[in-house]
């Protein structure tokens, strides 16, 4: 909601691009998506909103505390729309 996240990850496919999505009160659209092993998407940690890539590998290990480096995630780009409409 600061502006500073363009990306999230996820350990599926959690839509396709162009469908939109609801976090508040704003409507984003998925803009892109690529996948890849924990490793190598690690190298994304400022776009997801983190200062080091330590700190997004121990977020995701949060989430998935299974996950291991050559686990495949999905980088899921978005946009903002704007809000949403009829709010």
């Amino acid at each position: 909601m600061q502006g500073k996240k363009i990306c999230t990850t996820r350990d599926e496919q959690k839509g396709e691009i162009s469908d939109t999505f609801i976090v508040r009160d704003r409507l984003y659209r998925i803009v892109g998506i690529e996948c890849d092993e924990l490793e190598y998407i690690e190298a994304w940690h400022l776009l997801e909103g983190f200062e080091t890539p330590e700190q997004f590998v121990e977020m995701m290990m949060e989430f998935y505390p299974t996950l291991v480096s050559d686990d495949t995630l999905y980088l899921h780009w978005f946009a903002y729309v704007g809000p949403i409409p009829g709010v």
